[in-house]
């Protein structure tokens, strides 16, 4: 059954908000291809919450998935070429929050960073 969104906006944030959606990207932009338990360590997600994030970013194709025909068998997550187009829109939210919200909250990372 096809979903119904109230507008392209929606929909499009939908594609990578989340707390984890949004790491995995970062880092799949940064560190290019990674096996799951890269991933896992450097987003902090446990097993079930990164397994669920990169369904839903291989849903909306923004991640592919190579399984490798070899054992033990070897899975590595990459960018789509649709990915990498959100890199600017992260990078966009990113400056927006810190001219906004730098005094409100505080930042794990250096500020120069996404994710």
């Amino acid at each position: 059954m096809r979903k119904i969104y109230r507008s392209p906006l929606e929909y499009g944030i939908s594609a990578f908000a989340g707390k984890y959606k949004t790491r995995i990207i970062c880092s799949l932009m940064t560190h290019g291809p990674m096996r799951h338990k890269e991933l896992r360590q450097l987003t902090d997600a446990n097993d079930q919450a990164l397994s669920l994030a990169l369904k839903e970013l291989l849903d909306y194709s923004i991640v592919n998935r190579h399984q490798y025909n070899e054992m033990p068998l070897k899975v590595v997550y990459s960018l789509t070429e649709k990915g990498k187009t959100i890199a600017p829109i992260l990078h966009q939210v990113s400056s927006w929050t810190i001219k906004h919200h730098e005094d409100d909250v505080t930042f794990e990372h250096d500020n120069s960073r996404l994710g």
